[in-house]
């Protein structure tokens, strides 16, 4: 039995967590199960984090896995690896128009409910494809898998980290995008069992059930930590001077919609982030193909690959705790000048040690087609018109994959090797680099004029 001081001790604590916010219906006979409950509800933050990290790693294991399906498809339909590569079109044009429409619909309907609706399809659409008998039954269920992956993926990850986090921000975006990668790692080894020991088909209805599980578990998200008596993580806890700052670059609403759409800076931004993309997914595709033209053998080309996925998967942390520190500018900085050196290197040297070095700085730049973009959006745009723009963004970034092949496989066909095309996608980005900072000179020139209007949002 407590004594009545430490009861009383118990009821301060617990009243002044109630004044807080933290906390309802606490009492002095609390339970541990209670206890456990509170102490989840207290920090769902990380919560919402998890379950989205193991979003991604399914998302990501199904699409670094494809390559585990292609041969024993192809053997089953008896199509040739061209009309299976025709066959994953729909599935590219799918993914960049939902990405595209991920801002509007979300902002319409809320996460959970796109969320739920996005998996629920990407399910049905792998366990769909475990039937398919001809290559246009597997067509269609490729535009169902790219219309499920593009409304639930990066873009819709931005919105749900975005507003449960304040401080950590970049971190956690960091982290949750390395989850592809490992993602990427553990799926693929299981589904290639499944698919020796018992077949493709049984390896989509296991993929399928997998997705059936996440969504499931999406029954526990919450849009807004608001709808548990919560705040975003780290809200008022950064010092004044980084208060303001950080308020004055996330927090300033920017041009409506419909202003966007008549707003240059808003076309440059789409031009800058498709020819950076495309200039990325022309080496990040063909990493081991060009250590191989270049005389390293495949047994080497293969292990600079699986250093390159592992610095890939460390870059998006070390990013995420830049950003969180300096901001996203520097962020945006560090991504583009590995991305010139990195590919100016690749495309110049054939000495192992200096093509490692390459493939490593590249390794940074790579974060610029993903997680870095979501991050430059609100600073530039402001946060009225973030989710939309997130989502055009990240569907034209997905659209450098079209583009990115042909150019690189028509150097490779006349050249006979990809170095060349290194040296002048390493070389375009210079240029595309000037021109992400014409538009943080935009923005910052706009916030200025929004704070002179508006002069009390600076306090």
């Amino acid at each position: 039995m407590l004594s009545p001081k430490v009861l009383r001790f118990l009821a301060f604590i617990i009243a002044n967590e109630k004044n807080r916010g933290i906390v309802d219906g606490e009492s002095e006979n609390e339970t541990g199960v209670f206890r456990v409950i509170r102490l989840i509800k207290k920090n769902y933050h990380w919560v919402i984090a998890l379950l989205v990290f193991f979003e991604m790693i399914v998302y990501g294991g199904l699409i670094n896995s494809a390559s585990v399906f292609v041969l024993p498809i192809c053997t089953d339909l008896e199509i040739s690896t061209t009309a299976f590569s025709v066959a994953t079109m729909p599935y590219t044009i799918a993914c960049c128009l939902g990405t595209s429409i991920t801002g509007l619909l979300f902002s319409r309907f809320g996460f959970k409910k796109m969320a739920m609706l996005s998996l629920a399809i990407t399910a049905l659409s792998l366990l769909l494809t475990a039937f398919a008998n001809t290559v246009y039954m597997y067509a269609f269920c490729r535009f169902l898998f790219g219309v499920g992956y593009g409304c639930c993926y990066t873009a819709a990850t931005v919105r749900i980290i975005q507003s449960w986090f304040h401080k950590h921000l970049g971190l956690v975006m960091g982290a949750v995008s390395m989850a592809t990668g490992l993602g990427g790692s553990l799926m693929t080894m299981v589904l290639n069992k499944i698919v020796g020991a018992s077949g493709w088909r049984t390896a989509y209805l296991v993929a399928g059930a997998i997705v059936v599980a996440v969504t499931l578990s999406y029954l526990l998200i919450k849009d807004q930590p608001e709808q548990m008596g919560l705040r975003p993580f780290g809200f008022g806890t950064l010092t004044n001077s980084k208060q303001k700052a950080h308020r004055e670059t996330y927090d300033w609403p920017g041009l409506s919609m419909k202003e966007q759409w008549r707003n240059p800076a808003f076309y440059l931004m789409c031009f800058s982030v498709l020819v950076c993309c495309v200039c990325l997914y022309t080496t990040s595709s063909f990493v081991v193909p060009h250590f191989v033209s270049i005389g390293f053998t495949p047994d080497r080309a293969a292990a600079y690959q699986a250093v390159y996925m592992l610095a890939v998967a460390a870059a998006k942390v070390i990013l995420g705790l830049i950003h969180d520190r300096f901001g996203p500018k520097l962020v945006m900085l560090l991504c583009m000048a590995c991305a010139v050196s990195g590919q100016l290197l690749l495309g110049w040297t054939v000495d192992p040690a200096l093509s490692l070095a390459g493939i490593l700085l590249f390794a940074v730049a790579l974060c610029m087609s993903s997680f870095v973009i979501p991050l430059l959006t609100t600073p530039i745009f402001g946060y009225r018109t973030c989710l939309t723009v997130n989502g055009i963004f990240l569907g034209i970034s997905s659209l450098g994959t079209l583009f990115s092949s042909p150019i690189a496989s028509m150097c490779y066909d006349a050249t006979g090797l990809y170095s060349p095309v290194y040296k002048v996608t390493g070389l375009v980005n210079a240029g595309i680099t000037v021109l992400f900072l014409v538009l943080f000179a935009i923005a910052k020139k706009e916030r200025k004029v929004y704070y002179q209007k508006h002069p009390d949002e600076r306090e």
